[in-house]
């Protein structure tokens, strides 16, 4: 009798653990930081931790630390870092990623866009006022970079720089993202549902 009560509580307390372990369970942990200068990774987590950042943001439309945070990344990280940031498993990182390598003029745009149309595996929060608009990757780049290829209201584009697309390369894109869009119903309802 005692063996049978002392293995089912020892399993209960396994099962437990291996349950919690399993949640708190996080992929940075094992993220691969070669290639990504020390320097860089402190400014690299501090984004992570606090998001991309806006300039307007909070009570009296202050502009956050993480918005400079990130504008100083752009301007310091070098194209091999943030080719390696496209896999970091963060919303905010990958956001920041894929935007620099937007912003550099000799990098092939339209690879990059397909790519970017592909990953939505993490939902990417940003100040608006008070409060988080969440976006999927791919609707937030192209929202705010190339608001033409989409189908809600145009936001401002972002920064005075060039999207190098010729005008089958944008049709090819467009047709991509709503594709896209079309087979995700379900990410509309959970966006919608977290922004009330």
């Amino acid at each position: 009798m005692k063996s049978s009560s002392f293995s089912t509580i020892f399993t209960l307390v396994m099962t437990c653990s291996l349950y919690y372990l399993a949640e708190a369970y996080d992929p940075k942990w094992h993220y691969d930081w070669t290639g990504i200068r020390l320097e860089m990774r402190d400014s690299i987590e501090f984004i992570e931790r606090h998001g991309i950042g806006s300039t307007c943001a909070g009570m009296g439309c202050r502009t956050s630390k993480s918005y400079y945070t990130r504008h100083w990344l752009f301007e310091n990280l070098w194209d091999e870092e943030l080719m390696h940031l496209k896999s970091y498993p963060s919303g905010s990182v990958k956001t920041l990623a894929y935007e620099g390598l937007l912003r550099r003029g000799h990098i092939d745009h339209f690879n990059l866009l397909r790519e970017v149309i592909l990953d939505n595996e993490f939902v990417v929060g940003v100040p608006a006022g008070c409060r988080y608009a969440h976006f999927l990757l791919s609707d937030y780049l192209f929202e705010h970079y190339i608001p033409e290829l989409c189908f809600r209201p145009p936001f401002k584009p972002l920064g005075n720089f060039v999207i190098n697309l010729n005008p089958s390369q944008k049709s090819i894109l467009r047709e991509e993202y709503y594709m896209v869009h079309l087979n995700r119903e379900w990410y509309s309802r959970q966006i919608r549902m977290r922004n009330q």
